[in-house]
Order: structure tokens, then C-alpha cells, then sequence
């Protein structure tokens, strides 16, 4: 559980630094139902990114359990669903992707094709502001 709690707080923060956020205070959902729509290793619909935000994301962040009947194992795909709503993530399988997801990042922060330079310009945003630096 507590791989898939830090592979949650991951995804927020690469999510708020592809789009240059600062802080992520009030935009968590938003930020983690995009990632999950737009990361090639998920491709979710809206509802089930959200539900997944909503049942395993919030609760594995705020209470350290999932509520109800929501599973954490190691075990078959990497996500088990009842319509849009998740009701078992395979922590193997979601850090696998997580991963991916991040060494995706960190490629496109590498390459120097000029489409990447807003991820630059936002990455350098959040590190000055973490580091106090104003401008230079």
C-alpha cells in the first residue's frame, strides 16, 4: 500500500510540473484525472480517472486504507473495474506504469526538439521557487 500511496504522490507532482503549478493546493483532482487521461500507460476515460482519484488516491492519502471494498493486491491486471469505478489495482502493475510515465518525463525533458521547451520553462518554474530564486 504504501508503494501505490507515494506512486499517487508521484503522479501529482509530475502532473504539476508538466503544466509549471507551483503549488498543487486545490488542484489535485484536476491534476491527477489528467494524468490519468493523457498518460499513455493509462488512457482512462474522465469517470475513471476520477473515481480512481476519488477511491483509492484520496483515500490511501488521507486515511492510509482504501475505503469499502477497494483492493490493493499483486495480482492479475492492473486494474480490475464495475463500470467506471475501480474496485482492485495491482500495485506491480500501476508502479510499472508509474514509472514509465515518469522516464516518458524525463525523456521529454531531455530531448532537445524545441516542442519541449514549455516543459523546461516549467520544470525551472517550480525548482526557482522551491530554491527562493525570484529572477535572474
Amino acid at each position: 500500500m504504501t508503494v501505490v500511496a507515494l506512486d499517487f504522490i508521484l503522479i501529482e507532482l509530475i502532473q504539476a510540473l508538466r503544466y509549471g503549478e507551483i503549488s498543487t493546493e486545490g488542484k489535485s483532482t484536476r491534476l491527477v484525472k489528467k494524468f490519468f487521461q493523457k498518460s499513455p500507460g493509462f488512457l482512462l476515460s474522465s469517470n475513471q480517472a476520477y473515481n480512481l482519484y476519488k477511491k483509492y488516491r484520496c483515500s490511501i492519502t488521507h486515511n492510509a486504507q482504501t475505503d469499502g471494498n477497494y483492493l490493493v493486491n499483486a495480482e492479475g491486471a492492473m486494474f480490475d473495474w464495475e463500470g467506471d469505478s475501480p474496485t482492485k489495482i495491482n500495485r506491480s502493475e500501476f508502479h510499472v506504469a508509474v514509472m514509465n510515465e515518469l522516464n516518458r518525463y524525463f525523456g521529454e525533458l531531455k530531448n532537445k526538439d524545441p516542442k519541449f521547451d514549455e516543459l523546461r520553462t516549467h520544470i525551472r518554474k517550480r525548482l526557482d521557487s522551491i530554491c527562493g530564486v525570484t529572477s535572474i
